[in-house]
């Protein structure tokens, strides 16, 4: 996967390109991502961590909450999160 970093850093997208379900409460600023064989994500705007499985995990910066959507670090969430390799070169991410 390729995308360039302002664009891929939404929770929904990030939940759509590694297959997990989206639900959203407090009009999208606390997010849960789940996954069909019951790993969950938690995230919460203003927030450092992510509760990873009732797991606290600390983040690269806080999850913003920007034009109604709440972002991370789509670099952090591929690594840390799906355990995948992630270089970036001129603004584009590749997750491999």
């Amino acid at each position: 996967m390729a995308v360039k970093k302002a664009e891929g850093n939404t929770l929904s997208f990030l939940a759509e390109a590694f297959g997990a379900a989206f639900e959203s409460s407090d009009h999208g600023r606390d997010v849960t991502l789940t996954w069909e064989n019951g790993k969950t994500a938690q995230f919460a705007e203003g927030s450092i961590g992510c509760v990873l499985n009732n797991d606290m995990r600390s983040m690269y910066c806080e999850a913003l909450y920007r034009e109604g959507e709440l972002c991370v670090s789509i670099e952090w969430f591929a690594r840390f999160i799906m355990n995948k390799t992630v270089s970036v070169c001129n603004d584009v991410v590749y997750v491999t």
